[in-house]
């Protein structure tokens, strides 16, 4: 009897420009995502950092809200259909489209465009028109949708996952930083430059995560709170 290998997970997850920025470069970008405190007992989580064998660490492991070695993460970030080519895509057959992606505003003179096929015209009307038989396909509004309204088939890009684990924020290295916050961009957060790429991530992490803070469980870079670590690559590379 053999074992039934076990399916792919595919999943999405948020990203921002300059994550998005370091994946199109192809460096090793390290995503970093706050630790669940409604979900997990801190307290008893940091009790055995340094015990990786702990049933408490195993059970995160796999539990992770990210996936496990082997799945996959579709990205998502913000994006436009293309205002530009709204003729592409098609009533009948194979609904073929542009689609603008704004985190290449910053490194090129154009938005970033690729064609993907929506599984529907209806798809399309849902984001542009709401169904209204007066709506005007000349003019397509150019305004950018957050990357929480992106529809998998918008996705432009994939990885795989390849280790995940749990750490204290600050655990990041400036290598880890450095490739989501390159020197040649000054390491710069938010029109704002930092001495250090270690110090631009510090600046990110508590813009991201001031919504979740609480006085039980402080979420700043200062105080160190529990980050999920997962290490990726690009689906056609893994």
């Amino acid at each position: 009897m053999t074992d039934t290998p076990m399916a792919v997970r595919e999943r999405p997850i948020l990203c921002r420009a300059d994550t998005v920025r370091g994946f199109l470069a192809n460096r090793d970008v390290l995503l970093v995502r706050l630790v669940d405190g409604d979900k997990w007992n801190l307290t008893a989580a940091r009790c055995c950092l340094s015990e990786p064998a702990h049933p408490v660490w195993r059970l995160m492991r796999s539990e992770c809200p990210y996936g496990q070695p082997g799945d996959r993460l579709w990205v998502r970030e913000t994006w436009r259909l293309s205002p530009e080519a709204c003729e592409g895509w098609s009533t009948t057959g194979p609904c073929t489209g542009w689609v603008d992606y704004r985190a290449n505003v910053a490194i090129t003179s154009d938005e970033g465009s690729a064609l993907v096929t929506a599984p529907s015209f209806g798809a399309i009307e849902r984001i542009t028109t709401g169904h209204d038989p007066e709506w005007d396909w000349d003019f397509m509004p150019d305004t950018w949708r957050p990357s929480i309204h992106m529809p998998r088939w918008a996705c432009r890009l994939r990885r795989e996952v390849l280790h995940t684990w749990v750490d204290g924020v600050q655990s990041i290295t400036e290598a880890e930083a450095a490739a989501e916050f390159p020197h040649e961009l000054g390491h710069e957060y938010d029109g704002q430059k930092y001495p250090t790429a270690r110090a631009a991530f510090a600046a990110m992490w508590d813009g991201y995560t001031k919504r979740y803070d609480k006085p039980e469980a402080p979420t700043s870079f200062a105080s160190n709170p529990l980050a999920w670590f997962i290490r990726t690559v690009p689906v056609d590379a893994a």
